[in-house]
């Protein structure tokens, strides 16, 4: 007996079995990952607005003109006067600006 040529129409169900048998469990895994991430991260959570009275907030600041690479410093100085002054819960942040007269367009 001579062997039978498979034609097009018996290789594309075999095609499209193998390929929904990676497809699919791909697909539910990558739903369960999405799942447990959006769990793990809360956000099924609802999301509390409210207003409240805060105890007063001390406000100290160091104006400073020059280039960015002498800043260090100046935030080490403040931190330290800070820590010297025996304020409690004290937070830092510092907020830079750019002279327009040193700096050059990047553009």
């Amino acid at each position: 007996k001579k062997k039978k040529e498979p034609s097009k129409m018996d290789i594309l169900p075999s095609f499209f079995t193998n390929y929904l048998n990676y497809i699919i469990p791909s697909i539910a895994t990558g739903l369960c990952l999405l799942a447990a991430w959006y769990l793990y991260n809360g956000m099924h959570d609802p999301i509390i607005v409210g207003r409240r009275n805060l105890p007063p907030q001390v406000i100290a600041y160091k104006s400073f003109t020059g280039t960015y690479e002498s800043t260090s410093s100046h935030c080490r100085s403040m931190s330290a006067a800070l820590k010297k002054s025996k304020i409690k819960d004290v937070m830092t942040f510092f907020i830079f600006y750019d002279d327009p007269s040193i700096v050059i367009d990047h553009r």
